[in-house]
């Protein structure tokens, strides 16, 4: 999917710049062999899988309409902002 495109990048940025950042990435996809594929190079996150894809409750949950998508949930679980882009993303990441 379009949205792996860009977390390889993001994930070793995180890493590097935001290492007590919690990440978990919800996944959409309905291809299990490569969401396991995909993973297993994204280390020092959290994954998860909706296998019902933009059907499922995550989808509905935070209102995902489309990848990427980025939301910033803080400690209690509230939804702080959601980001449409991996640039817009990382500007407020880099503001923290």
């Amino acid at each position: 999917p379009h949205c792996l495109q860009h977390l390889p990048d993001l994930h070793l940025w995180m890493k590097n710049n935001y290492p007590n950042i919690q990440v978990t990435t919800i996944s959409l996809d309905t291809y299990l062999p490569g969401w396991k594929a995909e993973i297993q190079q994204l280390d020092h996150w959290k994954h998860l899988r909706d296998p019902k894809s933009w059907d499922g409750a995550a989808a509905e949950a935070y209102l995902a309409r489309a990848t990427p998508y980025f939301i910033r949930i803080d400690k209690d679980g509230k939804i702080i902002d959601t980001y449409r882009s991996v640039q817009a993303f990382r500007e407020a990441i880099a503001k923290l």
